[in-house]
């Protein structure tokens, strides 16, 4: 196991003092090391203090949270969103509130923070696994929840929604989708709520999110109706957790107009890869998106000896073979990408 003290940007240097290229992690836009960001916090800190370790119930309340979650939902495109401390407590405040009174079905690969202690692991495809959904919330006439999420980031695959026009009764279902490696990047940065909502627009939609990822705010946050948001909102679980950082929401309202152009450069970044890339049967990958996976055994073996990390874990089990992954950010530079390329596309 590689080991450094700092956190990884285009590079990192482990703690022999050897530098490393980083083609791995989920800061797709580079925010933790973008210089605004950091001074924007410096500032949160001298306005709102280093912590906040009270609840959205507690007096007084702090007007950030409100003027921020009305923020984002407006630039996401959704009618309401609340802002919790993390993407899992987003999935898991969803999840407490959909297992009591809806039948829920929970989608293979589905992130833990969108399953529950009852989910049961199905060697589907999703898209088997959707068939099946579907036909099983046509034969009922309860209320019903699917969970999934907005795309596969480790096999690289783009989810196939369209058998959720086969439902009979959309007014009975809700759709939860965890956006967390689409939102800041996918549909120009907004994520999946939008797209969704105008392509079924009579399922209840709901969408959680870790926006600590492509937005580098250490948060999560729950986009849908004002009312489904307020009930969630109502929940013990939610009132009674500490919220987000306010130094951190006040220096991400700082940055929020910055994203447009970090977006750009990483869609820059990642189609001069995919151009060099091309097109090959080991090779995974999604228009405009970050992460390709390749089919390639022992390609992190030859990337460590060149200094360069990439993403490789077994999945679905400890006993699989290992997913090679590569992830772009907007940091990385052309040089970069070549060497990245060169090392892939001699291990093909």
């Amino acid at each position: 196991m590689i080991s450094s003290n700092t956190i990884p940007g285009r590079t990192f240097t482990d703690l022999s003092g050897t530098e490393w290229l980083y083609f791995a992690g989920t800061a797709y836009l580079g925010m933790p090391h973008n210089k605004v960001y950091q001074n924007a916090i410096q500032q949160g800190i001298e306005k709102f203090g280093a912590n906040y370790g009270s609840s959205r119930a507690s007096a007084p309340q702090l007007s950030i949270f409100a003027e921020m979650e009305e923020k984002i939902a407006d630039a996401i495109g959704a009618p309401s969103a609340a802002l919790v401390s993390s993407g899992t407590l987003a999935g898991q405040l969803t999840v407490r509130h959909f297992v009591a009174s809806h039948d829920c079905y929970f989608a293979p690969d589905a992130h833990p923070a969108i399953t529950s202690k009852n989910s049961v692991s199905e060697n589907y495809t999703f898209s088997d696994w959707l068939t099946q959904t579907v036909a099983q919330i046509n034969r009922k006439e309860t209320y019903a929840a699917v969970f999934c999420n907005a795309i596969d980031s480790l096999g690289v695959q783009q989810y196939d929604f369209s058998r959720l026009h086969k439902i009979e009764h959309p007014n009975r279902v809700t759709l939860i989708i965890d956006d967390s490696h689409a939102l800041g990047i996918t549909h120009q940065g907004t994520g999946s709520y939008r797209h969704l909502a105008n392509t079924f627009p009579y399922l209840r939609l709901l969408v959680t999110a870790s926006t600590g990822k492509a937005w580098g705010l250490p948060a999560g946050v729950l986009l849908g109706e004002n009312t489904l948001i307020t009930s969630i909102q109502n929940q013990a679980f939610f009132r009674g957790a500490s919220p987000p950082l306010p130094a951190y929401l006040y220096a991400f309202d700082e940055v929020f107009p910055t994203l447009t152009h970090r977006l750009n450069q990483l869609l820059e970044n990642i189609n001069y890869f995919h151009q060099g890339l091309g097109q090959h049967p080991k090779i995974q990958k999604i228009a405009n998106y970050p992460v390709t996976a390749a089919s390639i055994t022992g390609l992190d073996e030859w990337a460590a000896k060149e200094r360069i990390l990439i993403s490789a874990f077994p999945y679905p089990s400890s006993d699989s073979p290992k997913i090679n992954r590569v992830v772009i950010n907007a940091l990385h530079t052309r040089q970069d990408l070549d060497q990245l390329l060169h090392l892939i596309k001699e291990n093909l």
